[in-house]
């Protein structure tokens, strides 16, 4: 019995199976979704669609036929080629934003440079150092960011002993060199600029040993925009010994030329209005000649610190200040002149824009003799502290009668001082100064002067710890 009723259980089961089956079996009448774009169609390109069955989750697609073709903009350049490196254009389609490159092979091995403007008769490219970076300021402009050594291995160039900076690249003005650009660079023996350049950035040969040759009026005068030196773009140089400013120089930074100490001469001649900045030629140790432009408006402090080479000097009528230690260590410095200028054509009248001259400006010129600040002067108010400090040869000093101020110990040390001229509007009670302790300033007394060699001996002892003062 018990056989008979495991047989049926067992027959009742596979035949349950049989309908589950069945009902597997039998095919979903889908119902599907509405299409969904999962591709778009665009230029040159099919799109795609797929819609999902919400019973079983089955998935149908379908393409989407193109519409139109890429519309191409114009060309644009991002390389000419040259003879030495590929050229390189792209486009962009307007529609779906995709890019075409196209390359144009380099026109030779070598540039072909004709003599007259250096323009190279195979790709028609400037004159310009193989190798140099670019960065791209605009769509117009341009500046040189230093050297490609990837470059310069891949065409076998080991020594890069000259710069040659291009007016133009890639159809852009080449108007700056950018900071850094060269410092350090110990194989750099000539720099040569063409015309566009309008900035040397700072720091940019800074440390540039075996530079001997910098040539910054080959076209420069050309540009419109002034021409700046930025700070200790040429500092530590220590072998350059030519160089050739622009006319279109404005601006000369702090220690533009530190420690150029084969510098022996150097001819400023700016036609705009130009400051010298600070430490601008300090420790030029060889100068020996220093010709200043005519509008000159301030010397900076330390700006010719210890250059002992320097014998003489002559300051333009133009400028307003000598600034601290301006001079400072120029142990060899004889003469200074401060030049004046005719007030206007056939005036007779003559002045300089001199106001200040700065706190040990002229420090330690132990051969100076002769400082003439000359009568003609207007403006001259201050002679700063220990300006002629240990002038130790000075012996004669002619003084404006605009001067109003001159700091304690002006002319300390300066022994063999004995004549000294103040040229004074006299008013009733004669030639006067008010001189005043510096370290107790209720320490006043009143002088006159009498005689040239009683002025000297105040100016440089009896009185050489005072203030003076015309009130």
């Amino acid at each position: 019995m018990k056989k008979k009723i495991c047989v049926l259980a067992a027959l009742l089961l596979l035949l349950l199976s049989l309908v589950v089956l069945a009902s597997c079996n039998k095919e979903c009448e889908h119902t599907f979704g509405e299409w969904k774009t999962v591709t778009k169609d665009t230029c040159g390109r099919q799109g795609k669609q797929k819609r999902v069955c919400s019973e079983c989750g089955a998935e149908e697609t379908k393409t989407i036929k193109i519409t139109k073709d890429h519309d191409w903009g114009d060309w644009e350049l991002v390389t000419s080629p040259n003879c030495y490196i590929d050229g390189e254009e792209i486009r962009t389609c307007t529609v779906c934003g995709e890019e075409d490159t196209e390359i144009t092979p380099r026109l030779g091995g070598e540039h072909v440079y004709n003599e007259n403007d250096k323009i190279c008769e195979i790709c028609y490219e400037a004159m310009a150092t193989v190798g140099l970076t670019y960065v791209y300021y605009d769509g117009e402009t341009c500046g040189v960011t230093g050297i490609d050594a990837e470059k310069l291995a891949e065409l076998e160039i080991t020594d890069l002993t000259e710069i040659i900076v291009p007016a133009t690249h890639d159809g852009r003005k080449v108007i700056a060199i950018e900071a850094g650009a060269f410092a350090g660079n110990t194989k750099i023996e000539r720099l040569e600029i063409s015309s566009n350049l309008q900035r040397i950035g700072e720091g940019a040969f800074d440390g540039c040993t075996v530079l001997e040759v910098v040539w910054l009026n080959n076209g420069a005068a050309e540009s419109e925009a002034g021409f700046v030196i930025e700070a200790e773009a040429f500092a530590g140089c220590i072998a350059l010994n030519d160089v050739d400013l622009p006319e279109t120089l404005t601006e000369l930074g702090v220690g533009a030329f530190l420690g150029c100490t084969a510098l022996e001469s150097i001819e400023i001649d700016a036609a705009a209005a130009i400051a010298i900045g600070d430490s601008a030629f300090a420790e030029c140790t060889a100068l020996a000649t220093l010709i200043l432009p005519e509008n000159l408006t301030k010397i900076g402090a330390w700006a010719f610190y210890s250059c002992t080479a320097l014998e003489e000097l002559s300051i333009p009528a133009s400028t307003t200040a000598i600034g601290e230690s301006a001079f400072e260590f120029c142990i060899n410095l004889k003469n200074v002149l401060v030049l004046a200028k005719e007030t206007s054509a056939g005036s007779g009248v003559y002045v300089s824009n001199l106001s200040a001259i700065g706190s040990r400006a002229f420090y330690a010129c132990r051969s100076l003799t002769n400082v003439d600040l000359s009568i003609d002067f207007t403006k001259l108010e201050t002679i700063g502290t220990s300006a002629f400090e240990n002038c130790s040869e000075l012996a004669d000093i002619s003084l404006p009668e605009t001067l109003k101020t001159v700091e304690a110990k002006a002319f300390r040390g300066c022994d063999k001082l004995a004549t000294v001229h103040f040229y004074l509007a006299e008013d009733a009670e004669g030639y006067v100064w008010y001189v005043t302790n510096a370290d107790d300033t209720t320490d006043t007394v009143k002088l006159e002067f009498n005689s040239t060699a009683y002025a000297a001996r105040c100016l440089k002892d009896t009185y050489v710890n005072y203030i003076w003062t015309q009130k």
